[in-house]
């Protein structure tokens, strides 16, 4: 016997997914460790040109979003958690960038298709439900804009803590595929027919810390 959930049902599903993400995510200090990456200026420096709007999702405390208000354009910064766009917040202020800001859920944009000529994600879309990733990160993208997205990869250091995560943590299990998000294979899969061109590119990331 096959079981599909109401309308209602399913709404409940997602309230109750959403709020997880929310805790999770808002849960410990993330932003300590978001401001020692340095990814977001290696993304934009690879994915921008003159005269784009770019809109950074999942964008944390301010990781690609300074980054490209860094280069003179107006971004709009989304993330689940309003504490970490604070965060963001008040770098930008420090540092008198040109961000917008909205407390926005990922897999359901309020923004039109086509609204925007880049769209980024540092570390973000890679932890959307796997139906969704080239839904979340294209539909809004204009034709001939850019996709920018950093992830991590299976073969890396933080691959090889996803399999233990996913074993003792009932959330992380949500996401046991987000590693694979980072390799060629799923890049060609998943927006092969959506994007003329990808430039897939694997780096080196050394986490500095004053202990384990």
């Amino acid at each position: 016997m096959s079981y599909a959930p109401t309308p209602d049902r399913a709404a409940q599903q997602r309230r109750i997914a959403k709020a997880h993400q929310q805790a999770t995510w808002a849960d410990g200090d993330y932003g300590r460790i978001g401001i020692t990456l340095i990814t977001g200026e290696r993304l934009l420096e690879s994915t921008t040109c003159a005269g784009l709007s770019p809109l950074d999702i999942a964008s944390g405390n301010g990781n690609a979003a300074p980054a490209a208000a860094r280069r003179y354009r107006r971004v709009t910064a989304t993330d689940l958690v309003p504490d970490l766009l604070a965060q963001s917040q008040a770098r930008a202020l420090a540092e008198h960038a040109d961000i917008d800001y909205a407390t926005v859920d990922a897999q359901h944009l309020p923004y039109a298709d086509n609204a925007f000529d880049q769209v980024t994600s540092t570390f973000g879309v890679m932890f959307a439900p796997a139906s969704r990733r080239p839904h979340v990160s294209c539909c809004v993208c204009r034709p001939g804009g850019r996709v920018g997205l950093a992830s991590w990869t299976p073969d890396g250091v933080r691959g090889a803590l996803f399999p233990a995560a996913v074993r003792l943590c009932t959330a992380a299990r949500r996401h046991a595929d987000a590693d694979h998000v980072g390799t060629h294979e799923f890049i060609a899969r998943q927006f092969g027919e959506r994007a003329s061109d990808s430039y897939p590119r694997e780096r080196d990331f050394v986490f500095r810390y004053r202990s384990p």
